[in-house]
């Protein structure tokens, strides 16, 4: 029930989840640390499913007792949710940067052994300036100097 985590008596929280396989899913499950040794997530049975996030942030909208998880690049397009402050501290590009909003993810670019050049060639302007400026324009948190050349490009945050 929302009244157990200090929130006025609004009824049971309803829990919105992305589906088993969800790459989403499992970095949330691993933030939270609800995974078991087996790598298995412990999100309760009880949350509801969606399978993508544009579902996850409609059933959230819809109901003012729904939490869920989206990335927060997709919350400035988004309408009737906001992202939730975790221990006080708000989901910022600062906060995200400097790591004090603690329910985040990097994303990171892969090959399968050295990228080809014309995966390098994409993988250099990603990391360019007008590639990060295209991150920033799709409400994304741009990386740069020595943490574009670590691999970061964007964040995930807890939404509700």
């Amino acid at each position: 029930k929302w009244s157990d985590v200090g929130v006025s008596d609004l009824g049971d929280i309803n829990l919105i989840t992305r589906e088993e396989g969800s790459g989403t899913r499992s970095a949330f499950a691993d933030i939270l640390k609800i995974v078991d040794d087996n790598k298995v997530d412990n999100i309760t049975p009880a949350a509801a499913t969606q399978n993508s996030t544009s579902a996850i942030l409609t059933q959230v909208a819809g109901d003012p007792n729904a939490i869920g998880y989206v990335s927060m690049g997709v919350l400035a397009a988004a309408e009737g949710v906001k992202a939730l402050e975790v221990d006080g501290v708000a989901a910022t590009v600062d906060t995200v940067k400097d790591k004090t909003y603690l329910v985040q993810r990097p994303f990171i670019i892969v090959t399968k052994g050295e990228p080809t050049a014309a995966a390098k060639a994409f993988i250099d302007f990603i990391l360019s300036e007008a590639g990060q400026a295209l991150v920033e324009k799709d409400g994304y948190i741009a990386v740069g100097g020595a943490e574009a050349a670590g691999n970061a490009t964007t964040t995930d945050t807890a939404a509700a």
